[in-house]
């Protein structure tokens, strides 16, 4: 498997969660000396400092979780698809969007999603997302909101045609796919997904899921464009090959 990551947009994230993590707590440091002071015409200040010093720490917690946190989406997906597609093409982090497979059967994008409780979904297309239940890493604002999987899947879908166009207005009518993955080992157990209007999944079962889904082949010189348009892209936003 072909795997390119790129790594210094990865170490710029990793910077900038470990800048705005000081500066988060460095301005909730002021507003809570000011609260000590005792001062009533202080009070709108200790306000505007707390909001930001809660938005820098926010902010700090998705770029950790995302880009600092051990095993990173990226590695965890590598880890499966090596055994799901050896001859596949994997970009991070260098194409519109952030995790994409080139397949002989065409390309792919997966939507991340690190969340724990019980997730379900349900509504006519599939899109009706819900998440029960509490824990401590969402008591302290360290888990984003689940979002809309679906939606998020289905607008991935949009980008890619969207770039495949830009790049090689030749390519038309190929198959492209996005498959929505719960990553969180504890989660599997309480996922009721089977009514999502996307693919979805744990990342656990991505292997076998991969193996089944792959199909006719696409025309060698598609293919052979393709993967020249996705290398090309991912080396001009500062990607390497890693393997």
């Amino acid at each position: 498997m072909e795997v390119f990551r790129n790594d210094k947009k990865i170490d710029r994230y990793k910077m900038i969660a470990q800048i705005s993590s000081l500066l988060g707590l460095s301005v909730l440091g002021v507003g809570l000396y000011l609260s000590f002071q005792g001062d009533p015409e202080m009070a709108t200040v200790q306000l505007i400092t707390l909001l930001i010093g809660i938005l820098m720490w926010q902010v700090s917690l998705y770029f950790s979780n995302t880009y600092v946190a051990s095993p990173r989406p990226d590695e965890m997906l590598d880890e499966e698809l090596r055994k799901a597609s050896y001859k596949s093409h994997v970009y991070h982090y260098s194409l519109p969007l952030n995790h994409v497979m080139l397949t002989r059967s065409g390309p792919v994008a997966f939507v991340i999603k690190n969340q724990t409780g019980k997730i379900s979904v349900d509504g006519d297309n599939g899109d009706r997302w819900r998440r029960r239940g509490w824990n401590f890493r969402r008591f302290l604002g360290q888990e984003p909101a689940l979002g809309n999987p679906t939606r998020e899947a289905r607008a991935s879908i949009g980008e890619l045609v969207k770039f495949i166009k830009e790049k090689a207005p030749e390519i038309d009518q190929i198959p492209i796919g996005a498959i929505i993955v719960f990553t969180d080992p504890k989660v599997k157990a309480t996922l009721d997904i089977k009514n999502s209007g996307m693919p979805a999944l744990h990342i656990s079962d991505l292997k076998s899921y991969i193996k089944k889904q792959l199909g006719r082949p696409l025309p060698p010189e598609t293919y052979r464009r393709l993967r020249t348009i996705f290398q090309e892209a991912s080396i001009e936003a500062g990607a390497e090959k890693v393997e």
